[in-house]
């Protein structure tokens, strides 16, 4: 069963037919035994008449192929500012790299001046024995 054919249509075999529309062959079969894609037999081949405005592979590809380029010009422009961005993230890093040593030095030095200043303040003190009386206590006397 096939449907009726256009005057402009094109026809052609099963296997482009599958190609042209981006279906498989069993949907190309099923259609054409619906009518809904009109056809005829030319031997022990399917041909499948397509209408004039059915896109074709090429054009398709050509479509795919600008779409493709067009992210691709995307992507580049976005690839451009995350590398000025990736860029400033390092400088950054950089700067907070350099803070946290000059801290870190920083903090090293103020723990061996505090331990200095321990050991300081333990040889001026005299060393506490029993006979020692807290300084408090001296006026509770």
């Amino acid at each position: 069963m096939t449907a009726m054919s256009t005057s402009n249509a094109r026809t052609v075999p099963i296997d482009e037919a599958v190609g042209i529309l981006g279906v498989s062959r069993r949907t190309i079969e099923r259609r054409l035994a619906k009518g809904e894609l009109a056809g005829r037999r030319d031997g022990r081949a399917w041909l499948v008449e397509l209408p004039a405005t059915a896109p074709t592979e090429v054009e398709e590809l050509r479509a795919r192929v600008v779409e493709l380029t067009a992210n691709v010009e995307q992507l580049t422009a976005t690839d451009g500012q995350t590398h000025a961005r990736l860029a400033e993230l390092e400088k950054a890093l950089a700067v907070a790299e350099a803070r946290l040593e000059s801290a870190e030095a920083e903090r090293t030095y103020l723990r061996q001046a505090l331990a200095a200043s321990l050991t300081l303040s333990q040889k001026l003190l005299p060393e506490r024995t029993e006979s020692n009386r807290p300084w408090w206590r001296v006026f509770s006397r």
